[in-house]
């Protein structure tokens, strides 16, 4: 038997969330507890209550430490919580972080203390890119691609390439890490498969002019 009165409950908690969660005037003038939260702006709102399933169109989510996510269409069944939850995007997605940026055909983003702790895109093919000021520092592309906020790493997996600096590497798996702009492939994830990188020697300094007199 339906708990009708159980369902009318969560459906409204779920609508008065999504609500909270568009973004309609100044976050300035909001309360402290929901200005920390991302925020997020759509062009339309479509709630399934029965399922507890919030869908959205147009749909762009701000984080507070400078992470965006724009998409065609986004869905989730935990809008009221960015504390624990997961997001679906579809359709154009493109992914701004403080130093780079991301493209994409779908993502599954998890959020954990109202923050993005996790990016899955994939793509033909997903890209990324890591830039330094207006200087590109880092990009590469692959089908799937895998952020780990927490480890400052970007995992590419199948048809994976990075080209960084004067250097470039394929493979079926590449790791980069974001700090340490360094590139890795594990063994184990290589199905077999060699490693193909070229490797570009610095550009030697110039060498000082002997200005010294002749005696």
């Amino acid at each position: 038997m339906v708990n009708l009165f159980r369902t009318d409950i969560k459906l409204k908690s779920l609508l008065c969330a999504a609500l909270l969660l568009i973004q309609v005037g100044d976050a300035g003038a909001l309360p402290a507890a929901i200005a920390d939260k991302p925020k997020l702006d759509a062009a339309s709102l479509e709630l399934d209550g029965p399922n507890n399933v919030l869908i959205l169109t147009e749909v762009r989510i701000t984080t507070q430490s400078g992470y965006s996510i724009k998409a065609g269409k986004a869905r989730t069944t935990d809008a009221n919580n960015f504390n624990n939850s997961r997001w679906d995007f579809t359709d154009k997605v493109v992914i701004a972080t403080p130093d780079g940026s991301s493209t994409a055909d779908a993502a599954s983003v998890s959020f954990v203390d109202n923050q993005i702790r996790t990016l899955h895109i994939t793509g033909t093919p997903a890209t990324f890119e890591q830039h330094s000021g207006d200087k590109l520092v880092a990009q590469g592309h692959a089908d799937n691609i895998d952020y780990d906020l927490a480890q400052h790493t970007v995992r590419l997996i199948n048809h994976a390439w990075v080209s960084y600096g004067q250097n470039e590497c394929r493979a079926v798996a590449l790791v980069y890490n974001i700090t340490l702009q360094r590139v890795s492939a594990p063994r184990e994830e290589q199905q077999g498969e060699r490693v193909n990188c070229t490797i570009s020697p610095a550009a030697a300094a110039p060498t000082p002019a002997n200005t010294a007199t002749a005696p």
